[in-house]
């Protein structure tokens, strides 16, 4: 994945699981960066593998239909069909937000358009932030203490990327770190569960605060 121009670019937003729509699988391809036949015939997942974008519109007649755009600037339409009839809020899709989906494919429907089936609630994760915000975020240089700048050895107990030189610095600063600590726990979690070994398919689903949205 390409580096952002940001000097001090998110850690999340460079995993190399972390893809834009035209780096997703088809959803009938057996893509080789992403899936490994098991006894000879037993098509499985090698990886993790998660699309993120930020929500451009809402729709919700008859089924929930977002159309979004990616971190490359593709917008594309995802609608949701579960097929354990789980089911779903509208409100927790808003314009702006960012939508994270695990194991996501390329889909051709019936209309002719290619998109995001979505079939699993379990796979996505909602965040009340935009792209923006959480890549602002991150951009936290190891070392440096976030409120004078000086050498800092001391990590944010929560969020474990903020650093700091002194306790003095670590609580005037918590009132400009409060929202973004918030957004990088949920994030730290996403790449985390992006870069684990493959073993079982993962979930978004974890209880991790207000700011994450589960379906």
């Amino acid at each position: 994945m390409p580096r952002t121009s940001n000097a001090m670019s998110s850690i999340l937003f460079e995993q190399k699981h972390l893809l834009a729509f035209e780096d997703l699988p088809g959803e009938n391809d057996i893509d080789d960066r992403y899936h490994r036949m098991q006894d000879g015939h037993l098509l499985v997942n090698r990886i993790h593998w998660c699309f993120m974008a930020e929500i451009v519109e809402v729709g919700t007649f008859i089924r929930v239909r977002l159309l979004v755009r990616d971190r490359k600037g593709q917008e594309i339409p995802i609608a949701f069909h579960l097929d354990n009839d789980t089911p779903i809020n509208p409100m927790i899709f808003t314009k702006g937000s960012t939508i994270f989906i695990l194991y996501a494919d390329q889909h051709y429907f019936a209309d002719g358009t290619v998109g995001i089936r979505v079939e699993y609630g379990q796979h996505v994760l909602v965040m009340q932030h935009s792209m923006s915000d959480i890549l602002k975020a991150q951009s936290v240089t190891p070392g440096e203490c976030q409120k004078c700048q000086k050498p800092a050895g001391s990590r944010c107990a929560k969020c474990h990327k903020a650093t700091y030189c002194s306790r003095e610095c670590q609580v005037s600063h918590w009132g400009a770190h409060k929202k973004n600590c918030a957004i990088l726990r949920i994030t730290n979690r996403i790449a985390a569960t992006v870069e684990a070994p493959y073993v079982d398919f993962a979930s978004l689903t974890e209880e991790g605060g207000d700011m994450m949205t589960p379906i």
